[in-house]
C-alpha cells in the first residue's frame, strides 16, 4: 500500500515488481536502533558511532565539526539510543557531578550551560556537559 504513494508506481508495475521489491527491503531490514524518527544525518553519525568510530573520525569521515557530532549523539542520547557514559567515556561518579550541578544550576537561576561549566571550574568541556544534560530526562 506505501509502494502505491511513490510517483511512477502504479497498479501495474505493483502487480509485476512489488512482491520482489518486498523481498529485497526484508533482505535488509533496519536496525531497530535507527527507526527513530531522527534524521537521516543523525542516524549517520549514529550508525558510525555504533560501529565503534571515534568523534574525531566521524566528524572528519562526515566533513562535520566534532561539535555536530556531539549534537548527533545528543539527540541519540535523549532518545535512548546510546548513553551519555558511552558518548563522553567518564565513569559514573563524575556523570553524577555534572547531574548534580545542572540541577543545582536550574533551582539557583534557571538554566546556564555556561554556569555550570564555571561551577565544575571547566574540568568537562561544553559538548560533554551538553551530552549528561541529554541524558536528563525533563
Amino acid at each position: 500500500a506505501q509502494m502505491a504513494t511513490i510517483s511512477g508506481i502504479g497498479a501495474k508495475k505493483l502487480d509485476m515488481y512489488g512482491a520482489d521489491i518486498l523481498g529485497l527491503i526484508a533482505q535488509y531490514p533496519i536496525d531497530n536502533a535507527l527507526d527513530n524518527g531522527l534524521s537521516d544525518t543523525v542516524n549517520e553519525t549514529i550508525k558510525l558511532f555504533r560501529e565503534g568510530i571515534a568523534i574525531p573520525q566521524i566528524a572528519r569521515q562526515r566533513e562535520l565539526t566534532e561539535s555536530s557530532v556531539y549534537h548527533h549523539l545528543c539527540a541519540a542520547i535523549a532518545e535512548d539510543i546510546v548513553t551519555a557514559q558511552e558518548v563522553v567515556g567518564l565513569d559514573q561518579s563524575s556523570i553524577d557531578d555534572i547531574i548534580y550541578t545542572i540541577e543545582l544550576s536550574t533551582e539557583d537561576s534557571g538554566f546556564s550551560m555556561k554556569s555550570v561549566f564555571e561551577a565544575l571550574e571547566g574540568a568537562y568541556d561544553y559538548n560533554t556537559l551538553n551530552c549528561v544534560k541529554a541524558s536528563l530526562r525533563e
